[in-house]
């Protein structure tokens, strides 16, 4: 006779078992690592928009602004709601249609994520012609829909017109900004 091979249903439900409970440890790690790596997505779009702004302005040899638009077509709204760069003939911060040249429009950050800057101008930077703003530096925050404080990230912009990402210094599991302070995402 034919001894038959395979599984039997206790050594089926037992391994089931164990991979469910491997599953149920891995799932909220996984899902903690998605959620950052889709704040840092969306920070780094802004990021090429600035690094784009900066390399214009020194390209055209002109003031060059990136600024907050709600609309995509004004320096109106939140940083949230999206951004425009534009040259910037008079170097005052706002668009204005009938002199300033639109470079870049950028809507809305995906998934609900909360941007701010907290910059001495607060809702526009500009760039000299020589790549460097106008005392403008600090943090642009990215936070997650959640505010959890643990998933957010920065970028720290330099009065240089440099930036860099921002770090966890202090190994506490929360970025800071340029001073050094926690991200608070309340």
């Amino acid at each position: 006779m034919k001894q038959q091979t395979g599984l039997t249903l206790i050594e089926l439900m037992i391994t089931l078992v164990v991979i469910s409970i491997i599953a149920a440890f891995a799932a909220p790690s996984f899902k903690n690592s998605i959620e950052r790596n889709r704040v840092s997505a969306s920070l780094q779009e802004l990021g090429a928009s600035i690094k784009y702004a900066r390399s214009e302005a020194v390209k055209r040899s002109s003031s060059v602004t990136i600024c907050a638009s709600s609309n995509q077509t004004s320096c109106t709204g939140t940083w949230s709601q999206g951004w425009i760069v534009f040259k910037d003939v008079d170097a005052a911060g706002d668009f204005d249609a009938g002199t300033d040249e639109l470079l870049r429009v950028q809507g809305a950050v995906t998934d609900g994520h909360i941007l701010s800057f907290d910059g001495v101008t607060g809702t526009y930077v500009t760039f000299s012609s020589r790549g460097y703003t106008a005392g403008q530096n600090g943090t642009f925050k990215l936070c997650n829909k959640d505010k959890v404080a643990a998933q957010a990230r920065g970028m720290v912009l330099q009065a240089t017109g440099s930036l860099r990402y921002s770090i966890d210094s202090n190994a506490d599991g929360i970025h800071e900004n340029a001073a050094g302070t926690n991200f608070s995402c309340s």
